[in-house]
């Protein structure tokens, strides 16, 4: 699981996405889709940079409050520290990120693929990343059968 953000650190938004792809290559894109609904598309819609940052399992509640599941009274990112970058707020405490700047935001089915040029990557040790498999919650660590 990842949440995307952009904006500024005054004025965040964002979004929590599972459909994400880094794609490797002269330079790197990082593939997202995203709803036209979103606070996320409305700025990067103009070309503006975004940041993706991958969650680890203590994220869950972040994932959902960010993701308009859970209430988020103060907004979505109450109680979150957030770091500037040239690409846009970040969670200042989550070492893995990837900063983009928008090329192209392309209608596909009932969604939009942003892609971006991936201009900086920081990697932190992440032992047990979020993940999101048959409509839950899962750690890389759980055994076959149990559920979380």
């Amino acid at each position: 699981m990842t949440i995307v953000t952009a904006g500024s650190v005054e004025d965040p938004v964002g979004l929590t996405a599972s459909s994400v792809t880094l794609v490797e290559g002269e330079p790197w894109r990082m593939l997202v889709v995203i709803s036209d609904t979103s606070d996320v598309y409305d700025v990067v819609v103009n070309g503006a940079p975004f940041v993706v940052q991958v969650l680890d399992t203590a994220d869950r509640a972040l994932a959902d409050r960010i993701a308009g599941l859970s209430p988020a009274p103060g907004g979505m990112f109450r109680e979150v520290g957030l770091a500037t970058t040239d690409w846009g707020p970040r969670l200042a405490d989550h070492g893995t990120w990837i900063g983009c700047q928008t090329e192209s935001l392309e209608p596909v089915g009932f969604q939009h693929l942003l892609i971006g040029r991936v201009e900086q990557i920081a990697v932190h040790d992440l032992t047990d990343p979020l993940l999101y498999y048959r409509g839950r919650y899962r750690s890389l660590h759980e055994q076959d059968g149990n559920e979380s």
